[in-house]
């Protein structure tokens, strides 16, 4: 199965379940730790985690919306280290149209 790493600054949180799957740490750097058996970890927010991780990141897939939204947290902007190599529009049953955008870090 997948193991599930939540990554919290409340120390009391719990998930609610006990599972051999889900793992509660409090830092980027027990999150790593609990993620080393893995060949692949994801990242999945919010925005103070996406710029913690980023400079361990060597790839990464934004899904980029044709769309305006209000919002006071935002992704971090990927630097010039990072190169597009794929690109794949959709658009929804609604209309909207966006991407999945695959990047790599170039080493």
């Amino acid at each position: 199965g997948r193991l599930n790493v939540v990554m919290t600054r409340q120390t009391q949180w719990s998930a609610g379940v006990s599972s051999e799957s889900l793992v509660v740490v409090h830092t980027l750097e027990d999150a790593v730790k609990a993620c080393a058996p893995a060949p692949l970890a994801w990242v999945m927010g919010g925005a103070e985690l996406y710029a913690q991780a980023l400079p361990l990141a060597t790839f990464a897939v934004i899904t980029e919306i044709e769309a305006e939204f209000e919002g006071d947290a935002f992704a971090p902007p990927l630097g010039t280290e990072w190169q597009e190599v794929s690109r794949q529009r959709h658009t929804s049953r609604t209309g909207l149209n966006f991407s999945f955008v695959k990047y790599t870090k170039l080493m």
